[in-house]
């Protein structure tokens, strides 16, 4: 849900980077993924939520989203890839 400049400087492990303006062009990435549990995250936490309606609509059985985003995260000093 970040930009590439936000996702390069700190993701989850094994993040999947799609900004939230590509998602609909990219969905079909995620087919495999549709009965999976899939977290959203993205930078507090806002742009998660039309997202996850967005998955839900498209048939993704158990969408999430990270409270708080990468802040959170970041604040409790949770692992991070950095390029």
């Amino acid at each position: 849900m970040r930009d590439s400049k936000e996702f390069d400087q700190g993701h989850i492990v094994d993040a999947l980077h799609i900004p939230h303006a590509k998602l609909a062009d990219r969905i079909n990435e995620l087919e495999a993924k549709k009965s999976q549990p899939v977290v959203l995250v993205c930078k507090i936490g806002q742009h998660s939520g039309a997202a996850g309606k967005q998955l839900k609509a498209a048939g993704f059985e158990h969408v999430f989203r990270l409270n708080g985003g990468m802040m959170e995260w970041s604040s409790q000093q949770l692992p991070l890839v950095t390029k």
